[in-house]
């Protein structure tokens, strides 16, 4: 086979320009850098822009499929009887794949959803998220992700284990990624679902599923002077999510819009 190597050589002059654009590419210095990277580094005009299908995946907690069990004894009580809450949801455990795998749960999960799911809603709370962490269920055939959020201000709260403003709470989501021993990550997420990211704030709509278990319906990041849905903009049919209703309205007209629906008013939310 025949091989051409091309050599284009560029001559220029080099003289100064004032008033020229410079660019600046910045790399990350860490993992963790370049995870936050597509989020910090959005223009002006795309604060309120979902992020894309790559930035989702790789902003999913991770759980290593291979951990020694917990040394305490009641701890590790607590996190079997969570973990068996996700058993059973897929028909075989999750192992490693010889190939790059992403699997999507395709259900209509938003279908009945008010925007602003009050009524599904046992806490409906404003915090930041401070941590977050996935972990397997109990047969290994599925992956599901908590989120410990320092609450600000609790719109709605009910139940045996009230909620107080100011503390923690922990939020779960199902979804999450597996990393393998060889280094491998899988991921595995709901359609239109998306995770909330450490250091965010977000108003939260949360069921209660078992005792202190918060489940997560859905939320909206207070980013910047306005509100982003933390779930996806558009399903597979092209039709709009409820949520979408609320996206760029500025966080005041929104927050006013929450404290409306806990006193029972009529719900107002005007983008803008």
């Amino acid at each position: 086979m025949r091989r051409y190597t091309r050599i284009l050589v560029l001559l220029l002059p080099v003289p100064i320009v004032l008033g020229c654009a410079a660019f600046v590419t910045l790399k990350g210095q860490d993992k963790k850098a370049k995870k936050q990277s597509a989020v910090v580094l959005r223009r002006p005009d795309q604060a309120t822009a979902a992020p894309t299908e790559h930035e989702v995946l790789d902003q999913l907690p991770i759980a290593d499929a291979f951990v020694l069990e917990e040394s305490d004894r009641e701890k590790r009580i607590k996190r079997q009887s969570k973990n068996a809450r996700h058993d059973n949801r897929r028909s075989r455990e999750i192992t490693e794949a010889p190939y790059p795998l992403n699997v999507t749960v395709n259900t209509h999960w938003w279908q009945g959803l008010a925007a602003l799911p009050f009524a599904d809603s046992d806490v409906v709370c404003l915090g930041e998220v401070v941590d977050s962490r996935a972990y397997l269920s109990n047969d290994r055939t599925s992956v599901y992700s908590e989120f410990t959020v320092k609450t600000e201000d609790v719109f709605k709260n009910q139940g045996e284990l009230p909620t107080a403003k100011g503390s923690e709470v922990v939020i779960e989501r199902s979804g999450g990624a597996v990393r393998f021993p060889s280094g491998a990550i899988q991921r595995y997420t709901t359609i239109n679902q998306r995770m909330p990211l450490v250091g965010r704030r977000y108003v939260f709509f949360l069921k209660r599923v078992y005792q202190e278990t918060l489940s997560l319906i859905t939320g909206y990041e207070l980013r910047g002077h306005h509100v982003m849905p933390l779930d996806g903009s558009v399903n597979p049919t092209g039709d709009k999510l409820p949520f979408d209703i609320f996206k760029g309205t500025v966080i005041d007209r929104f927050l006013d819009s929450i404290r409306a629906g806990v006193k029972g008013g009529m719900l107002v939310g005007i983008p803008g």
